[in-house]
């Protein structure tokens, strides 16, 4: 079972962030279970991208894959124990260029099973991309609750 996740930077959360811990821990959980072959994709992205790279913690026997737009992205920003965790890292290009982080995010949804999106429901920005085109190719997506984000 490989599992993705797409979703909004720290900035732009509006809920605690042990709020998205526990819910994406609660659908790797349900998503995992009784499957052998365990993977997390993770994007390495400020907020719920790194969060969810982190839950490898959780799951020693799952492998996690990293897609970066370009090496040493976010180098020194990047929670350090991720870069730990990480068992494979792709990268979309040697330089940077417009449209690499839709390029990350196509590509991490095409090899998932499962996209899990922390989305605040906003038609704009990279998250919506995302989701449109998951939606496009008609990739299962699971949504963390919009009403979190509601004022």
């Amino acid at each position: 079972m490989k599992i993705a996740l797409i979703g909004h930077q720290s900035k732009d959360l509006k809920v605690a962030k042990e709020v998205v811990q526990y819910w994406m821990r609660d659908v790797v959980d349900y998503f995992f279970m009784g499957h052998k072959k365990k993977e997390l994709i993770c994007g390495g992205t400020d907020g719920a991208g790194e969060m969810f790279g982190l839950l490898k913690r959780f799951y020693q026997d799952a492998l996690l894959k990293l897609y970066l737009p370009i090496p040493g992205y976010r180098k020194t920003k990047m929670d350090p124990r991720l870069k730990y965790l990480v068992d494979i890292e792709y990268t979309m290009s040697d330089e940077w260029h417009d449209g690499l982080n839709t390029m990350r995010d196509r590509a991490m949804i095409n090899e998932c099973d499962i996209l899990m999106v922390v989305w605040n429901g906003k038609e704009e920005g990279e998250v919506w991309k995302a989701v449109s085109y998951a939606r496009i190719i008609g990739k299962p997506i699971v949504y963390f609750p919009q009403s979190y984000f509601e004022d």
